[in-house]
């Protein structure tokens, strides 16, 4: 079984927790019969993920799961929009990046047999 890690630092957290305690070796653990390889980068937005696609893409391999973990940081860089007074405008900024995530979670699953989606809080499965 193949799986692929894709996305931001809830999935590449080394940094934060630690090579032992990171997702990407916690997974190995659980599931020492995958191949799995970490696609996923720390500080990476909907807007600026499309070359690590792009490295998925280039993988001539059968996937069977992607793990997907994106807008968080979308929101951190926007937090000074996220308090201003207009709703209207923080609703449509949220709106764009939830846009961006659906596309990118759609082409996933065009290539892969399951994509577990985490986006900000909430977790979708397909």
């Amino acid at each position: 079984m193949k799986i692929a890690l894709i996305g931001d630092s809830i999935l590449d957290n080394e940094e934060y927790t630690g090579e032992a305690d990171s997702v990407f070796t916690k997974v190995k653990q659980k599931l020492p019969e995958c191949e799995v390889i970490n696609f996923a980068e720390d500080g990476i937005t909907s807007l600026d993920i499309k070359p690590q696609l792009d490295r998925v893409k280039t993988q001539t391999c059968h996937w069977d799961y992607a793990f997907l973990s994106l807008g968080g940081n979308d929101l951190l860089e926007s937090q000074a929009f996220l308090l201003i007074e207009d709703v209207d405008e923080t609703h449509k900024m949220i709106d764009a990046v939830c846009t961006r995530v659906r596309k990118i979670y759609s082409m996933l699953q065009a290539n892969f047999n399951k994509v577990i989606l985490h986006f900000l809080t909430h977790k979708y499965w397909s």
